[in-house]
Order: C-alpha cells, then structure tokens, then sequence
C-alpha cells in the first residue's frame, strides 16, 4: 500500500513537472496582440491593417538621441547617443558612445507594454575603473512612448549610478528621441 502511495505521489509529480517544463509560460510575454493600441485615445481612425499593428510594435533596434538634464530644473546638460534592442519577448541589449567600453559594459535587461503606445524597460550595465577594477554599476529606467506609425519613440529615464557596495552615489534625468533601424 505504501509502495503504490509513493508510486502514485511520485507520477503525479513527474506529471506535473512535465507540464511546466513544456507550457508554454509568458515572462513579459509580447503577444502581438498586446502591441495593438487598447483605446480610443491611442489609435486615432480605424487602422486594423497588419502593417498598422506591425508598426506599433516596439521590438526592433533603435538608434536614440537622449540630452541628459539636470533632474531640478529639466535644463539640458549635454547629448549622447545609445542603440537600444528590444527583442521578441522582453529583453534589452543596449550600448552608448556616453563612455568608453573600457570603462562600461554592455546594458542588459528587460521591457514590458503597458498599454496602447506606451512601454516601460529596465536594464542596467556594469562600470569599471581607469584601472580596470570593478566601479559598480548603472540602472536605466525608462519610460517610452512610440509614435503611431512605429518608426519614432520618445523616452523619459533615470539613471542611477552605484558603487560597488550597490550604494546609490548619483541621480542621472534624460530625455531621449529615437528612430527604428531598418
């Protein structure tokens, strides 16, 4: 009886874990149906072509133009440029020309839709010293907004900037426009 109990606990287990191993599970899932706009507000005239919701969809690489401002006053400081990928599912890869790969990596992270046009990402990258040793890092928050035919995004971020101990040591505001790479 208590070999037959274990034998049925145990299938049932393995059945289980089974199914979670091959279903299907969306992690910030990007169905393209989420990238259609959600309102009135957002779509304007009735655009249902495949184009048009093709269009809305934030996936893609991004060649940005972001002016960094003072975080008090908005004014604008100075201008860097960053590629930015959003992939198929919600992760970022990005880099700038704001440093030198020298002295930081790669941006890694993730995105999300929040509705209509709008999207928000998160990621972040690793800074190093003139020495090479370990600095800290930076995280990126962004919030974006795509234009309607697709091809133009508007981005307001903060950066932080961390020590190695995962201090925050600064506050960095950006603005930033971007154009698809096609």
């Amino acid at each position: 009886m208590k070999k037959t109990w274990l034998k049925t606990i145990n299938s049932g287990a393995l059945a289980l874990l089974l199914a979670l191993t091959i279903s299907q599970v969306p992690v910030l899932g990007q169905d393209a149906r989420e990238h259609e706009p959600q309102d009135a507000e957002e779509t304007g005239p009735q655009e249902s072509s495949e184009h048009s919701a093709q269009a809305r969809r934030l996936e893609g690489t991004w060649l940005t133009q972001i002016t960094i401002r003072n975080c008090r006053t908005g004014d604008p400081i100075g201008n860097i440029q960053s590629l930015i990928t959003y992939v198929r599912g919600g992760t970022v890869v990005e880099t700038s020309n704001g440093a030198s790969p020298a002295f930081r990596s790669t941006g890694q992270g993730v995105w999300r839709h929040n509705g209509g046009r709008r999207y928000a990402a998160k990621f972040m990258f690793f800074r190093f010293n003139p020495d090479g040793s370990f600095a800290g890092t930076s995280k990126i928050m962004q919030d974006i907004k795509l234009s309607r035919d697709g091809d133009e995004l508007n981005i307001t971020l903060t950066l932080e900037v961390l020590d190695a101990n995962n201090n925050v040591i600064a506050t960095v505001c950006a603005t930033a426009t971007g154009t698809r790479l096609e």
